[in-house]
């Protein structure tokens, strides 16, 4: 294998398979948690709105739900392809982004933001627990006092039932996908080997072959790591978008995580929330 990321690999087809997840419930679900979870925003996006930064942004297709609801953006991906479709998506939706070609668990900004989002189980990608401290490290740091941390988290039941060692095949007129994947409970890993042909011209077809390895965290392990980074008011949410069914709790694919940036606010936030009337609440 070489050094191409895998989802560069993907960036023809990948948004087929969100194609049932509708970017603008998920960006109202967590505009909702960002308004009830929020201290002032810092107005150091384009004329005044609150700066979001979406880690693993992908196409962008997540992120530009956002757009309407007045949010300035920046994306962070370590795919450039991805990123590439992520400017025509989000140029589409009405924005000027900022993307940032970037690991997510080494990115680097030049000043803070006020809201952090990290969707579909991205953060499920980064195997390796010194990356995730990393990881989460950084999205403290960058967070302005009383900003938010919104991700979600796929379940146990995700990895070791939904997906397990199951095989998937779909065959397009344009691509036909083999998917092989393989669940090792005793390290909470999840490896899927993902065949791609992909039709250039008739009868020729391009392969890739991809390797894509996530792991389940513990809501409580999680929710420690963040205490340590400095986070506050930490919230586990087992809702979602409206979209999306709503199932009985053991068999729930994705938990969500609102987190506060712990930072201490100046007088000047303090008195900015004050008059903007949002009262701090305390959770988990």
């Amino acid at each position: 294998m070489d050094d191409i990321p895998a989802y560069d690999r993907l960036n023809t087809i990948y948004d087929r398979f969100q194609a049932d997840l509708d970017p603008v419930a998920w960006a109202a679900y967590i505009h909702g948690l960002y308004l009830e979870w929020r201290l002032p925003h810092t107005h150091q996006g384009t004329e005044g709105k609150p700066l979001l930064l979406d880690l693993g942004c992908g196409t962008g297709r997540m992120t530009a739900g956002f757009v309407s609801l007045g949010y300035d953006i920046i994306g962070v991906d370590i795919s450039p392809l991805m990123l590439e479709q992520a400017m025509f998506n989000l140029t589409e939706a009405g924005a000027t982004p900022l993307l940032l070609l970037q690991d997510m668990c080494q990115f680097e900004l030049y000043g803070t933001v006020d809201l952090i989002t990290c969707l579909l189980d991205t953060v499920n990608h980064i195997v390796d627990e010194t990356q995730l401290r990393s990881f989460i490290a950084r999205c403290a740091n960058y967070l302005h006092p009383g900003g938010i941390f919104i991700f979600d988290l796929a379940t146990e039941y995700h990895f070791a039932e939904v997906l397990g060692d199951a095989e998937f095949f779909e065959i397009a007129e344009d691509y036909a996908l083999l998917w092989q994947n393989s669940y090792f409970p005793e390290m909470a890993l999840s490896r899927s080997e993902i065949t791609l042909f992909e039709a250039m011209q008739e009868g020729v077809y391009r392969r890739e072959d991809v390797i894509i390895e996530e792991r389940h965290y513990p809501v409580s392990m999680m929710v420690n790591l963040l205490q340590e980074a400095g986070f506050i008011n930490i919230q586990v949410r087992e809702d979602g978008p409206a979209s999306e069914d709503d199932p009985v709790a053991n068999e729930r694919e994705r938990v969500f995580i609102v987190a506060r940036s712990g930072k201490p606010l100046s007088d000047e936030d303090l008195i900015t929330g004050t008059a903007d009337g949002i009262a701090l609440s305390s959770s988990l």
